[in-house]
């Protein structure tokens, strides 16, 4: 079936594009009213030496699906400009490790308290 094809094709490519790109989160759903799947991208943690770069493999592969596809081909946007998704969305990202940057150094000051007060009201 070719919805089923274009969502294997939109996972696969999600989760390569999400791995190039640290930060990015791509979801999308098929939507039923207009008989296509909505495609939404997240970029706002890109870096900003990657999004032109980003930005021209997101239109290689819009052009492909396209092709692929004519009409029935998904619909992108960023951030939900365009649409809303909804809360069941599939919701691909990439998680990469971090290293801080120093040492965590916690202080306690004025860790115990003299006196409380109570107000019981039975």
């Amino acid at each position: 079936m070719r919805k089923d094809d274009i969502k294997n094709k939109l996972i696969q490519w999600s989760n390569l594009i999400t791995s190039r790109y640290p930060g990015l989160v791509v979801r999308f759903e098929y939507n039923e009213s207009r008989k296509v799947f909505l495609v939404s991208l997240y970029p706002n943690d890109i870096k900003e030496d990657d999004i032109e770069k980003f930005s021209m493999d997101v239109m290689s592969f819009e052009d492909e699906l396209s092709d692929l596809y004519n009409w029935d081909a998904p619909l992108f946007c960023d951030n939900e400009e365009l649409f809303r998704l909804s809360q069941e969305a599939q919701t691909i990202v990439s998680f990469t490790e971090t290293v801080a940057e120093r040492e965590w150094d916690i202080e306690f000051d004025n860790l115990f308290v003299e006196s409380y007060s109570y107000n019981l009201a039975a």
